[in-house]
């Protein structure tokens, strides 16, 4: 009989830890993995497909892995089956593994009926939320990218009670999950599996897996950090620290396996030297009395507005489109700009072609078809044209036809690397993973070994836990300076030695950072925070962040 476990639980719950356990014992996790990196060095072994699927119906509902209201998701009918369906034809026993599934039990449970069953992994909420700081904060400070107030990661200081309300949100999911169908699930705390709790033996007993109770333990003392810090509880009320307690309390009372003690731990965090934080709130006192002395821009700003361009030209229903956001169209809005095409300029290619790529990021499929068809037949056409209905065709299910205009795109233009790993992507959404690999291949073989191809196959590798051929790709690119590349190399460092991998790591961070102004780029974005407790606590992050280099 099939079966298929669902692994998930809150983002930094040591699922990882224990989808890597259920891949040791033999069960297929997927074939296209997400690799391992420096907050996971020994992988994330989240199937790429499944995790695409929950983002698409996320952002369907305007929403992403950082909901954290109780609104209720409207997802697209079945939208799993079709990967449950390749999942089930190429294993009888398989796992997933994302957080993101605790948002789409229903789903889950619904599409797998009796082939489902459910293993969540619990963790307090302290721990959680100090990972996420800590992950984030770090990425900030090892890549010093420039963003944005609404840049998605920094928002758990923008709204320091974020994570909280996660946390809430997804083990409130887990909770009436585990209420409404208990003979489904099976759940253990985070200490419990580092402790050795038998969780191989429990799942092969109560579901019926075959599970190889003696594999290899991925569960590493050295990388758990359990400690919290003081600075959390700070940035939310009583009554959110009172509801989160109070929920923790009742699926610990749920759970099969938990530690003998499950107290949460804090730490005091040090202070941040006189002299750094002197430089950088001078750095940052100059910064904003400069930003008072530019005049401000008189440019004429106009709401964009789905109007329908007058006295309508070529040139000015192109710029028209050109200006219209994809989250702007709907089914609706599609229909009417195409009869306004019809109207206006219905034998126009370059009119069909933008209206055809508009209605693609807009992830109206149907109605970008038809446009782009029509644009081949008014005489214009690029092999990319193929590539997107070969997309849209992808998405809509219709394998057949997908296959089909991916290699109409290859065989037009067999010099672009972006067609081999459009394919290799749809193979991989398949979870055939042999055909992408070979798909890869053959475009190594046409166009050589380019960081592109290279950074994708090698990729591939890693995701298929084959650090040894990853890293024989990676060292025959023709540019092994590449910046993808390098972070592909410390990649496979870390999946064969976590320990030697991290030192590689921050060894490469510290050279690449070395002459970079990190005072000037902390000030700029640590006022971007209103809260002074969480403004504190990212400054605090990060320079100890560097600190370690």
């Amino acid at each position: 009989m099939k079966k298929t476990l669902v692994c998930t639980g809150f983002h930094r719950s040591a699922t990882s830890a224990t989808a890597n356990l259920l891949y040791n014992a033999g069960l297929d996790m997927g074939s296209d993995l997400m690799v391992g990196n420096v907050s996971n060095p020994k992988g994330h072994f989240e199937d790429w497909t499944a995790v695409r699927l929950h983002d698409q119906q996320l952002a369907r509902n305007n929403t992403n892995w950082q909901m954290q209201n109780k609104q209720s998701l409207h997802t697209e009918p079945k939208f799993l089956d079709g990967y449950i369906a390749n999942r089930s034809l190429a294993s009888e026993h398989w796992g997933v593994k994302d957080p993101r599934a605790c948002l789409f039990l229903e789903d889950w449970n619904n599409s797998l009926g009796s082939q489902g069953c459910f293993l969540f992994v619990i963790r307090h909420w302290s721990s959680c939320i100090e990972s996420l700081l800590n992950r984030h904060s770090r990425d900030f400070a090892y890549h010093l990218p420039s963003f944005q107030a609404d840049c998605v990661p920094f928002q758990f200081w923008v709204e320091p009670e974020l994570a909280a309300k996660m946390w809430l949100l997804y083990n409130s999911r887990i909770l009436a999950f585990i209420q409404q169908y208990p003979n489904k699930v099976l759940i253990a705390s985070q200490r419990a599996l580092f402790e050795g709790a038998p969780i191989l033996v429990k799942l092969n007993e109560q579901f019926g897996f075959n599970l190889n109770v003696d594999a290899k333990t991925p569960f590493d003392n050295r990388l758990l950090n359990e400690k919290a810090s003081q600075n959390i509880s700070k940035t939310m009320s009583h009554g959110l620290q009172i509801k989160l307690e109070n929920l923790w309390e009742q699926l610990l009372a749920s759970a099969a396996f938990r530690a003998s003690d499950e107290s949460p731990l804090f730490y005091t965090p040090t202070s941040v030297p006189t002299d750094f934080t002197e430089s950088l709130f001078n750095k940052m006192r100059a910064q904003i009395q400069e930003k008072g002395k530019e005049r401000p821009q008189h440019k004429e700003t106009q709401m964009l507005c789905f109007n329908f361009p007058k006295s309508p030209t070529i040139e000015k229903i192109s710029s028209w489109l050109k200006d219209l956001s994809p989250n702007s169209i709907s089914e609706e809005r599609s229909k009417n700009i195409e009869n306004f095409i019809n109207t206006h300029t219905p034998t126009n290619s370059s009119i069909w072609l933008q209206f055809g790529i508009l209605n693609l990021q807009a992830n109206l499929y149907k109605q970008c078809i038809p446009a782009l068809m029509k644009t081949i037949t008014l005489g214009e056409y690029y092999p990319y044209i193929s590539m997107h209905i070969a997309k849209c065709y992808q998405n809509l299910n219709n394998e057949t036809q997908a296959e089909y205009f991916f290699e109409k795109a290859i065989k037009d233009n067999p010099k672009n690397p972006l067609f081999y790993i459009s394919k290799a992507d749809f193979y991989l959404s398949q979870s055939n993973h042999n055909q992408a690999e070979n798909c890869l291949n053959l475009g190594i073989g046409e166009i050589g070994f380019i960081p592109q191809l290279v950074i994708k196959l090698a990729s591939l590798y890693l995701g298929a836990t084959k650090a040894d051929k990853a890293q024989h790709v990676l060292t025959q690119c023709v540019d092994t300076q590449n910046p993808g590349v390098i972070e592909l190399l410390t990649q496979v460092k870390i999946q064969k030695e976590a320990e030697d991998g991290l030192k590689s790591y921050k060894k490469n961070v510290a050279e690449r950072i070395r002459h970079v102004d990190r005072i000037e780029w902390l000030a700029s974005h640590s006022q971007l925070i209103d809260s002074a407790n969480a403004e504190s606590d990212f400054i605090h992050r990060c320079h100890c962040h560097w600190a370690e280099l």
